[in-house]
């Protein structure tokens, strides 16, 4: 199983130094899991996502297979679902 705190830094990574103006996140098939294990990574990726023009707010996918941890985090953006 890839290591999570490996995905974190990797992703937060690439965000600070190839800013981006749009951002898609596709929870189509996410189960849930262990909404413990990404809540720092959801409090910072949250502030990042925040900072964007309005405009370039991230879109959501979302399917009968999406479970609640995905919604906790969408929870902390302002933007409307």
């Amino acid at each position: 199983m890839p290591s999570f705190k490996a995905f974190e830094t990797k992703t937060l990574r690439t965000l600070a130094e190839n800013p981006v103006c749009k951002l898609i996140f596709d929870l189509r098939m996410n189960g849930g899991g262990d909404s413990q294990q990404g809540t720092f990574y959801i409090e910072i990726l949250a502030d990042y996502l925040n900072k964007l023009e309005k405009r370039n707010r991230p879109r959501i996918r979302m399917g009968k297979q999406t479970m609640t941890c995905p919604l906790l985090f969408f929870g902390k953006i302002h933007v409307k679902i």
